[in-house]
Order: C-alpha cells, then structure tokens, then sequence
C-alpha cells in the first residue's frame, strides 16, 4: 500500500484519484506519520442476475411455435400487477426474450409486478413437446425444472371454483387452457 502525506495529497488529490482508480491500489493518507484515510478504489457495481432470457441457449430447434395472431393488448402504467403469463410469452421470456415487444419486457422485469404462472402451462408445453411441436433440451421436464428455479414465478393453482367458472366464459379464440384463468380475479392477461 503506497503512503502519501496530507500536504502531498492536497496538492496531488485529483492525480491521485484517478492513480488508485486504474490501478486499483489503495492509498493511505498520512498525517505526521499517522494515518487519517485511505482512498480505495471503488467497488465494482454488483451485475444484477435478469432472469429473461436465461435459457436462451437451450432451445435447439429454432422452428417457431404457431400461437394466436390475437392483438397485442397493452399493458397499464399502474405499479404492482400481478401478471399471469400465457404459455408463448414463459417461452419466448425464457428462450427468445427478443421476440417480446420493449413493453411486455419491461413490465416482466419490473420487481414490483408478481409473476403468475399456470399449471396448464407446464401441461401444454408437455403437450407441445409429446406433439414435436416444441424441442426442448435436454428433456421437456428437466427444462421446465430448470427454467422455474432460475425465473420468480408464483403458481396460479386450478381450484374448484375456477374449474365450474370455466363453463360461463366466451373466448374471442380457442385457446381452451386459458378457460381455467379467465375467472381469476386480480392477475392480468
């Protein structure tokens, strides 16, 4: 550690911070002898681990899944939401976050928003992988094991009540599994 008198450093200060911020080496700052501060060099900024797109690489076919061409809806401003995520947007959030338009991205990666996911679509995407529809290695369960300890979803559970609400709802399409999240009050599509 290199030491530097104060009367020194007052006349050098602005040299010897960008000294310790290249080289990384702490200066101690003495005074008669003693020291009275170091400068150190700062800590690196922690990288924040983002969860969208964390499994980017493990999609080995790049064969498109075919979902809905329904209109994009937009997403509110209010802080928040709890967003329950239809199957193609857990996909294209875990494999090809590129395909999800800024605002849908922003709004998955904003801390405040709960992140829902259905059982229905861990069995659809099964489904899709049983059709060959979907590739997904190195197995369909082991990356769905993997994919949901890597993102911070909470389970949107099918209840009774729910399943006898599913007989009273029109959907503008046919995508059936959405039928057993339509009632659920609170979480947004």
């Amino acid at each position: 550690m290199e030491e530097i008198a104060i009367s020194k450093f007052k006349a050098t200060c602005l040299a010897v911070l960008e000294n310790v911020r290249k080289t990384g080496k702490t200066v101690l700052v003495t005074r008669f002898g003693e020291p009275v501060a170091e400068v150190v060099p700062p800590r690196k900024p922690r990288k924040t681990r983002r969860w969208l797109g964390s499994r980017a690489g493990n999609w080995p076919n790049r064969r498109r899944h075919r979902f809905s061409s329904q209109r994009r809806r937009r997403l509110g401003r209010a802080a928040g939401m709890k967003l329950l995520l239809d199957t193609h947007i857990w996909l294209w959030s875990a494999l090809n976050p590129a395909r999800l338009s800024s605002r849908v991205a922003a709004a998955l990666e904003n801390p405040s928003n709960e992140l829902w996911l259905s059982p229905i679509s861990l069995w659809e995407v099964l489904t899709l992988c049983q059709k060959r529809r979907l590739i997904l290695d190195p197995n369909p369960q082991a990356w769905i094991a993997d994919t949901l300890d890597t993102t911070p979803m909470r389970e949107a559970q099918v209840t009774y009540q729910v399943a006898q609400e599913t007989g009273r709802v029109q959907l503008p399409h046919r995508d059936r599994p959405t039928v057993f999240w339509w009632p659920r009050r609170g979480l947004r599509f």
